[in-house]
Formats: structure tokens, C-alpha cells, sequence
């Protein structure tokens, strides 16, 4: 499926006048590799959120994209963990302390919203 993304890249960047189509083709695309496990959730909303601001920078009409709030729900909901259950150092001397997997979680759950 990631060649496939990078064929609609090249596609979309080689025929203006298809634009729309190859767009709409992605984000299923991207929907798609989701629902089949080809790539991971974070994965999935990163790679749409990034595209959908590609696309509306290179003008393409905000009623033909996912909405905005649509695209921070996605990033919101592939945080990998709670805030109640997210790994909280009170002495940053102390990060051996943390498991690994905890310290993965805290990271992903900080960088995400970052998008």
C-alpha cells in the first residue's frame, strides 16, 4: 500500500487537472491501510493530517478534504495512551524508573498532538 501512496503523489503532482480524484483516492487509501493493519493508526492520522494541509495549501477547496475537527479527532483518538494512565516523572533524574513501553506511550501520546 505505501507504493501505492507514493503513485498517487507522483500521479497528483503530474495531472492538475485530476487533482481532486487523486486526493480523494489517498485519504481512502490511507483509510483503507488503516482498517487492513497495513499501517498503524499513528501512522494512518499522521500521514492524512500532514496530506490534508498539504492540500490545502496547494488550494484544493476544504469541502473536498476530511474537516479539520475530523482530522484532530483521528489524531486525539490514536493517542496511545489516557491521561490518567500516562507515565509522569515528578524528578527527571529518574527516568530509569519507567518501563520501557511506558516511556514509548508518554512519547507518542506527546508528540502526536505536535501535528
Amino acid at each position: 500500500m505505501v507504493v501505492l501512496l507514493l503513485l498517487i503523489d507522483e500521479r497528483w503532482e503530474h495531472r492538475p487537472a485530476e487533482r481532486l480524484a487523486w486526493a480523494q483516492l489517498k485519504i481512502w487509501l490511507l483509510d483503507q491501510a488503516g482498517q487492513r493493519s497495513a499501517l498503524d493508526q499513528r501512522e494512518v492520522v499522521e500521514r492524512t493530517a500532514y496530506y490534508v494541509a498539504q492540500m490545502r495549501d496547494a488550494g484544493m477547496a476544504a469541502s473536498s478534504l476530511p474537516s479539520a475537527d475530523t482530522v484532530v479527532r483521528a489524531c486525539l483518538d490514536a493517542i496511545p495512551v489516557s491521561l490518567d494512565h500516562v507515565a509522569v516523572l515528578t524528578d527527571r533524574q529518574n527516568l530509569h524508573a519507567l518501563e520501557r513501553q511506558q516511556m514509548l506511550d508518554s512519547r507518542r501520546a506527546k508528540n502526536l498532538p505536535d501535528l
